[in-house]
C-alpha cells in the first residue's frame, strides 16, 4: 500500500520488491495504483506466511521502496 504522493510507481515497485525478496520464492505480484498484492507461494523453502510478511517488512524498509508499506502495519 502507498502512504505517499512522492513514492515510485507501483509497477517499479513491485519489480524492485520481487527483486529484493530471495530468489527461489514463487512471487506473483498483482498491480493497481497505489496498490500491489503479492501473492508467494508457501512451501518448505519460504516457511510460513508470518516469514513471509517479515521479510516483506524489511524489504520495504529500502529507501527505494520509500512510502510503501504492507497493509495492516
Amino acid at each position: 500500500m502507498c502512504d505517499a504522493s512522492t513514492a515510485p510507481h507501483a509497477e517499479t515497485t513491485a519489480i524492485r520488491l520481487v527483486g529484493l525478496l530471495p530468489a527461489d520464492w514463487t512471487c506473483v505480484p498483482e498491480i493497481a495504483p497505489g496498490r500491489i498484492r503479492l501473492r508467494v507461494l508457501l512451501d518448505e523453502e519460504t516457511g510460513s506466511s508470518g516469514r513471509v510478511r517479515r521479510r516483506v517488512a524489511a524489504v520495504l524498509r529500502d529507501p527505494a521502496l520509500r512510502g510503501w508499506r504492507q497493509q495492516g502495519d
